[in-house]
């Protein structure tokens, strides 16, 4: 059995640095005339670091080399950067987020691609965003967090720092006509920041004067086309957002949903982070739009595999849908598919306190086809038999899968208000925050 010292190993490096024995490379940080020169070791660093292993391959290894680094990068941060070269070690405690970025700021100018920290850009994404709109140089990370935050606007929205925004951050992703954000919560939104901008307000909407709201209403001067809300009491902002070109990806579920839904079909025992989910839901039908008759739903999507169906419960909170990874046929007789990695389910939404994932315990009577009906999960388990928006046009039971998902008795049918089929594909490409740091190197090294 081989025994491993990393430990010692790395101690021995952080030793060889501090010790300054046999160094050949003279490394110069900071600005004048505050500088402070690093002894290093040409071996260590050429393979430990990109950006030395292309600046030592430039000069010849015979005497002393000396580097001189961008003048922007701090002493204090080198040194922790150095460190980490000679030790392989960094731990991310005791530090704050802005010390954090700062000195993965200068990981990515000595190319350290493996010390970029994707999960910490995400749970500090709101300061992330922040600090990307304030440095015209982080225009790739400013196009990934636009990217991220349309998709999942809760991210930023719901943070902590939120009203802490620079007013062109805010007005740069109000401006996406994708934002998966309602335009009434749009505005709400708006309206938080502003009163935030103005501290004096006061805190109780009761206590406010009019000269509050037009002070509220100056601060909120660029943000125009906005749907006409009033304000309580006596004031109304009239203005109207630009018709959207890009609607939501549902009507039915949030981002969370797809997470969780996502995490059902690979297996997973942690829940997908909403910004990292590994399937793009294509809608192929919405009843409100294609209709709620059987007709609808075989002319859209028969034959078609990977699918997801997702269903709103008139007058109730109740979610209820399942996933189909083979197809429904539109066969003019009864015919079962085999299937052992279909599900059912109800999530989490208004009084519905936790979802509910039914697995197939019947994988010969999975998947239920007949053109005489719409969709079917197993026997009935779950069931959309036709004007799927009417009096007892669905049903749900409990055959071929594990656990009822719904809390109807006696076998009663039940409509919808809304329903959604989406196809699922994997992404081809996740969006990854590290591809800001590369995409500067890679134009360099052209």
């Amino acid at each position: 059995m081989a025994k491993k010292f990393f430990e010692k190993l790395s101690n021995n490096y952080i030793k060889l640095f501090e010790s300054e024995e046999d160094y050949n490379v003279i490394i110069e940080v900071g600005k004048s005339p505050n500088t402070k020169e690093f002894k290093a070791h040409f071996g260590i660093l050429k393979y430990r670091s990109l950006y030395f292993h292309n600046e030592l391959n430039k000069k010849e290894p015979n005497n002393i080399i000396r580097i001189k680094l961008n003048p922007n990068i701090s002493i204090q941060y080198f040194e922790i950067m150095i460190r980490y070269i000679y030790g392989g070690v960094f731990s991310l405690e005791n530090l704050d987020a802005s010390s954090i970025f700062d000195i993965m700021i200068v990981a990515n100018e000595l190319l350290l691609e493996e010390f970029i920290e994707a999960h910490w850009l995400r749970s500090h994404f709101a300061y992330v965003y922040k600090i990307s709109f304030g440095n015209n140089q982080l225009q790739e990370l400013q196009k990934w967090s636009n990217n991220i935050v349309v998709k999942y606007p809760n991210i930023i929205f719901e943070s902590e720092e939120f009203t802490s925004l620079q007013e062109n951050s805010l007005i740069s992703i109000i401006k996406h006509d994708d934002l998966q954000l309602k335009e009434i919560e749009i505005w709400n939104y708006i309206i938080k920041w502003g009163i935030a901008k103005n501290p004096e307000l006061p805190s109780e909407l009761k206590d406010w004067t009019r000269e509050n709201f037009q002070t509220l209403k100056a601060t909120l001067k660029n943000y125009q086309q906005i749907s006409s809300i009033i304000l309580p009491p006596r004031i109304t902002l009239q203005s109207t957002l630009p018709t959207r070109t890009t609607e939501l990806f549902s009507t039915i579920i949030t981002e969370e949903h797809k997470a969780e839904i996502a995490t059902w079909i690979d297996k997973k025992t942690n829940v997908y982070d909403t910004t990292n989910t590994p399937y793009d839901f294509k809608l192929l039908l919405r009843g409100s739009r294609d209709g709620f008759t059987k007709d609808s739903f075989w002319n859209l999507c028969d034959n078609k595999a990977n699918l997801v169906i997702v269903m709103k419960v008139k007058d109730t909170d109740e979610i209820l849908g399942g996933y189909n990874p083979f197809s429904w046929n539109k066969s003019p007789t009864v015919n079962y598919t085999r299937c052992d990695k279909s599900f059912i389910f109800s999530l989490k939404h208004g009084n519905i306190q936790s979802s509910i994932l039914s697995k197939v315990k019947c994988p010969q009577y999975a998947i239920y086809s007949y053109s005489g009906h719409g969709l079917n999960f197993g026997c009935s388990d779950l069931q959309m038999y036709n004007n799927f928006d009417q009096k007892n046009g669905c049903y749900c039971g409990k055959y071929a899968y594990e656990k009822q998902i719904t809390g109807r008795v006696n076998n009663e049918g039940f409509s919808v208000s809304e329903y959604e089929v989406f196809q699922i594909h994997y992404k081809l490409k996740q969006h990854n925050p590290q591809l800001y740091f590369k995409s500067k190197n890679i134009q360099e090294n052209k």
